[in-house]
């Protein structure tokens, strides 16, 4: 396999279509295979539907009552990947996810921890890791860890 290249990226906010265009350009002109992006904002019940030709596989955990928080993975088209599971939250905090990139065996995590409780949200997430990943970990995202110094 090539060279895999992951981002871990806080958008604040994603809606915006030309912001999301914007991004994913930029993800695109730089070859990027993985994405994790934090701060979302999409709602559960409205996500966008994405048109772009080379991030065609999303996976996304939103919070369901107001446009915040959120976590999203997307995957390149040329990557070929096949899904083997995933927990995805459903307060839009973290989505785990496992499967294959030609013969390996990857898991990518990806979270936005909040701003208070870092420690027990922390402790929680990295204890379902521990349970679910298999081969290569992967984890990207904004720990919020500022106002823990």
């Amino acid at each position: 396999m090539r060279d895999l290249i992951v981002v871990s990226y806080n958008v604040n906010g994603f809606n915006i279509p030309q912001k999301r265009s914007q991004i994913l350009g930029y993800l695109r002109d730089k070859k990027v295979g993985v994405a994790m992006v934090q701060e979302t904002h999409f709602k559960k019940s409205y996500t966008p539907q994405s048109k772009n030709k080379t991030y065609t596989i999303w996976y996304n955990a939103s919070t369901p009552i107001r446009r915040r928080k959120g976590v999203s993975i997307l995957i390149s088209k040329h990557l070929n990947f096949k899904e083997k599971d995933k927990i995805i939250d459903p307060e839009g905090r973290f989505i785990l996810l496992k499967g294959l990139i030609g013969d390996e065996l990857f898991t990518f995590v990806n979270i936005y921890a909040p701003n208070k409780e870092q420690l027990g949200f922390l402790k929680h997430v990295f204890h379902l890791i521990d349970s679910f990943q298999e081969g290569k970990l992967l984890v990207g995202g904004d720990f919020n860890l500022f106002n823990l110094l």
